[in-house]
Order: C-alpha cells, then structure tokens, then sequence
C-alpha cells in the first residue's frame, strides 16, 4: 500500500506496507523499514492466527509495528488492526 500526502506546493511520499511480509526477517537488513518503507504494521512470517496473531505451529507471537512486536493488537481481528486505506 503506498500513501501520498499533498502538503502546499511539494510532494511528500510516505511509503507504508501493511499485511504479511513474508521476506525475511531473521536479519535486520531485512526488515521491511530497511528495505525503503518508512513504516511496517503487520506480520513478518506466516501461518498466524488472526485474532491472537500467535504462529500456529510454533506458538510465537508475530505482529510487528515497524521492528518491535506490538502486543497491544492481541484480541483484535487484523482486519481491525491493519488500515485499508
């Protein structure tokens, strides 16, 4: 998802990717914000129960506000949790 903001007469790009990054992690090069996007909301692996955004083999929690873990959406479907817009 790209957002772009119009202030006065300059352009201002705010680059945001909310979902599942899927890409890698496990280095913080890898990070989403590392990777060119000024802000990240979501999962970094896969197969995460959406409601209390826990691994479901492992039983890891992975829901990432940019690099830390944000425990505050535990109990919030991620429909709710991620913008659409």
């Amino acid at each position: 998802m790209v957002k772009a903001h119009f202030f006065s007469d300059k352009l201002s790009l705010i680059l945001f990717f909310g979902q599942r990054w899927h890409l890698g992690f496990c280095n913080e090069s890898y990070l989403p914000t590392s990777r060119g996007f000024d802000s990240f909301y979501g999962y970094m692996g896969h197969g995460e129960d959406y409601f209390w955004h826990t691994n479901e083999k492992y039983m890891l929690y992975d829901f990432f506000n940019n690099d830390k873990l944000d425990f505050s959406a535990s109990g919030t479907y991620s429909t709710v949790c991620i913008p659409t817009s």
